[in-house]
C-alpha cells in the first residue's frame, strides 16, 4: 500500500478524440484576375477568334503581362494557396501561349526530397506565428505552400504533386495523394552534447551591443538555460560550443536562413569556422523583434558550396537590455529566468524537434468535437505558455511550469519506454511525478484496435524549474493529472501513427478564459484518503462506466470515494 501513497494513481476506462481546426486568410485578387484575363487573350485560340482588324498584340506586352502576373501568384502562393490553385493554368491553356510566357507560368511537377519544416515564433502577437515548410534536395531548398497543414515529422522523404512556379511549389494537401512519404524521418538528435555555434548579429550603425561574447558564451552554455535543459532531460543533453560575432548587417529581416544572407556566408569564410563540428546554429539579433524561429531537428543547407547538415535558430533580443534596476523577469518564477532564458529553451527546444504545446479550449466543456485550439495553449510547459502581455519591465510570459511534458520528453529520447506506461485497458495504475529521476514518470492510452496512443498522462510538482506549481495560486496542480491529447496524421496510411502534437486539456471547465481557467482546474485531485478516478465514456457507455467503477477499483485504499469524471463526446 506505501507504494501507491508516493505516487499517482490513474482509473482508465475509454478517450475519445477531437479534429484539428485550421483558418486560412483570403487575399485581394482583382488585379490577378485582370492579368489573368489579359494573359489568356494572347492564346492561339483567342487569336484566332479575334476580329481581323483588331490591332496585333505585341510580345513585349504578353511578357509584360506574364512577368506581372507571376509576382501576383507568388505573393498568393504565399497568403492563400487554395486560391493559388484557383488560378492555376492547366497544361491545355498554357501551351496555347507564346514560348516567352510559358516560362513564367506555373507547371505541373512531381518533387522528391525530405521535408524541411521551420517554426517562426511572435511572441507578441502569437498569431502571427506560423510554420514554413521546404522540400530538401542535398541542400537546395524549395519553398512548399500546402493548403492544410502539413502532419509529417520533419526529415521525412516524401513526394510532392504540385504546382511550382520559381522557387516555390503548391500543393493540394486535401489529397493524401499529392503528399506521400517515401521513407520515415530519422530520429531526433536531442541526447548527449549539442555542438552549438552562436553568431552575434546586429544593425549596422547600432548603439552598443547588449552584452559581450564573453558574456554570450556564458549565457548560453553556462546560465539557467543551460541547467534547465539538463534538469529536464534528466541529465541526457547538454549544450557547449563557440561564439563569434557581433556581425553588422545593413537589413535584418525577421526570419532568414544561412543560406540565404552573404554576408553570413562571408563571416565564416573569414574566421574559418568549421560548420562540420556544430550541430546546431544558434543567431542572437539585437533588435526590436520579441520573438524567433527554429528548423524543427536537424535540416541540409548549403553554405559557400558545401552541404552541412545542423537545425538553425534565431532569437530576436528585445527587452533584453532594460536598466538593471528593473530586471526583465518571466512573470512569477520563483528564481531567475530571463527573456533570453525562455527564448532558448522555446527556440533549441524546437531545433531539437519539439512542436508547440498547445491548449484544446472547449468552454464548459472538456472534450468535445469542435474545440477552439490554442498554438501556446499549454501554460505548463516552455513549448507553451505565451500569452502576449507586456507589463513594460515587469513580464510578459505566462508559464506556470517549465519542463517539456511527457510526450516530448519520450519524442526526444529522455524517457525511456520502460518508463512511461502504456495503458490498453481499464485498471488501477502508479506513476511518479514527472520531475522525478527515478521510476515511471507518465502514462500514455492506447484505445483498442488504436495503433497509437491518444492521451498522455503526467502528474507534477512545485520542484526545480517546476517550482513556481508550489505557489499559492497553482498549488492545487500538485495534487492530480494533467491530460494532453495527442494529435495524429490518419491521412497518409500507413503512416497514420504520426505524432506531432500534444493537446493540454482542462479537466474542470468553467466559463473563465483559458489561462485563467488553467490555474487550479487542469488536475484531478488525489489525496492519500481520497482519489478521483480518471474515467473518460462516450455517452453512450456512461451507465456502464458509472455501474461497474467500484467493482475495477482496488478496495483496500482507505476512506476510498469513488467519484468518476465523465467526458462525453
Amino acid at each position: 500500500m506505501k507504494k501507491y501513497l508516493a505516487a499517482t494513481l490513474i482509473f482508465v476506462l475509454l478517450v475519445l478524440g477531437v479534429k484539428y481546426i485550421a483558418v486560412i486568410v483570403l487575399a485581394d485578387e482583382n488585379n490577378l484576375e485582370a492579368l489573368q484575363q489579359e494573359l489568356l487573350s494572347f492564346s492561339k485560340a483567342a487569336l484566332a477568334r479575334a476580329p481581323i482588324n483588331r490591332e496585333p498584340l505585341s510580345l513585349e506586352r504578353a511578357k509584360a503581362v506574364s512577368t506581372a502576373r507571376k509576382q501576383e501568384m507568388l505573393k498568393l502562393a504565399k497568403e492563400n494557396p487554395d486560391r493559388f490553385l484557383r488560378f492555376a493554368l492547366p497544361k491545355a491553356q498554357r501551351v496555347q501561349l507564346p514560348a516567352v510566357v510559358q516560362i513564367d507560368l506555373e507547371q505541373e511537377v512531381e518533387l522528391q526530397g525530405n521535408l524541411d519544416v521551420v517554426q517562426v515564433d511572435d511572441f507578441e502577437h502569437p498569431e502571427n506565428s506560423s510554420l514554413k515548410y521546404f522540400l530538401n534536395q542535398n541542400g537546395r531548398r524549395t519553398e512548399v505552400y500546402p493548403t492544410t497543414e502539413l502532419l509529417f515529422i520533419p526529415g521525412t522523404s516524401v513526394a510532392l504533386n504540385g504546382f511550382q512556379i520559381d522557387r516555390a511549389v503548391v500543393i493540394n494537401t486535401n489529397l493524401a495523394a499529392n503528399a506521400r512519404i517515401l521513407a520515415a524521418a530519422p530520429p531526433p538528435e536531442s541526447v548527449g552534447d549539442q555542438k552549438t555555434l552562436v553568431i552575434l548579429i546586429r544593425s549596422t550603425g547600432a548603439g552598443l551591443p547588449p552584452f559581450t561574447r564573453a558574456r554570450a558564451h556564458d549565457l548560453v552554455f553556462n546560465g539557467q538555460f543551460a541547467k534547465f535543459m539538463e534538469e529536464q532531460s534528466y541529465g541526457k543533453v547538454s549544450f557547449s560550443g563557440d561564439v563569434y560575432g557581433w556581425l553588422s548587417l545593413d537589413d535584418i529581416p525577421d526570419f532568414f536562413s544561412i543560406d540565404e544572407i552573404s554576408e553570413i556566408s562571408q563571416f565564416i569564410s573569414q574566421n574559418n569556422i568549421d560548420l562540420n563540428r556544430y550541430g546546431r546554429v544558434l543567431y542572437l539579433v539585437d533588435s526590436k523583434h520579441l520573438g524567433g524561429s527554429s528548423n524543427v531537428g536537424k535540416q541540409n543547407y548549403l553554405v559557400n558550396g558545401e552541404e552541412h547538415r545542423f537545425s538553425k535558430s534565431q532569437i530576436g533580443l528585445a527587452y533584453y537590455n532594460l536598466p538593471a534596476s528593473r530586471p526583465f523577469i518571466w512573470r512569477g518564477q520563483p528564481f531567475s529566468w530571463t527573456v533570453l532564458d525562455d527564448s532558448l529553451a522555446h527556440e533549441l527546444g524546437h531545433a531539437l524537434g519539439a512542436r508547440h504545446a498547445k491548449g484544446l479550449d472547449c468552454g464548459t466543456e472538456i472534450l468535445k468535437s469542435d474545440c477552439r485550439p490554442i498554438e501556446y495553449g499549454n501554460f505548463f510547459d516552455a513549448m507553451g505558455g505565451s500569452d502576449a502581455e507586456v507589463d513594460s519591465g515587469i513580464g510578459f510570459s505566462i508559464n506556470y511550469s517549465l519542463h517539456f511534458g511527457a510526450f516530448y520528453k519520450e519524442k526526444l529520447g529522455w524517457l525511456d519506454p520502460n518508463l512511461v506506461l502504456t495503458i490498453t485497458k481499464s485498471g488501477l495504475y502508479a506513476i511518479n511525478n514527472l520531475e522525478s529521476a527515478n521510476g515511471v514518470r507518465a502514462a500514455k492510452i492506447q484505445l483498442p484496435g488504436s495503433d497509437s496512443p491518444t492521451f498522455y498522462l503526467e502528474t507534477r510538482r512545485g520542484v526545480g524549474f517546476d517550482s513556481r506549481l508550489g505557489t499559492s495560486e497553482l498549488t492545487a496542480n500538485q495534487n492530480g493529472l494533467f491530460i494532453n491529447k495527442i494529435t495524429k496524421d490518419s491521412r497518409n496510411p500507413p503512416h497514420h501513427y504520426l505524432r506531432l502534437y500534444s493537446w493540454l486539456l482542462d479537466m474542470s471547465p468553467t466559463d473563465q478564459d483559458w489561462r485563467n481557467d488553467l490555474k487550479d482546474a487542469v488536475q484531478l485531485f488525489l489525496t492519500r484518503s481520497r482519489v478521483s478516478p480518471f474515467v473518460l465514456c462516450s455517452a453512450i457507455i456512461i451507465p456502464l462506466c458509472l455501474g461497474s467503477l467500484s467493482a475495477r477499483l482496488n478496495p483496500t485504499l482507505p476512506d476510498y470515494q469513488p467519484s468518476p469524471l465523465v467526458i462525453s463526446v
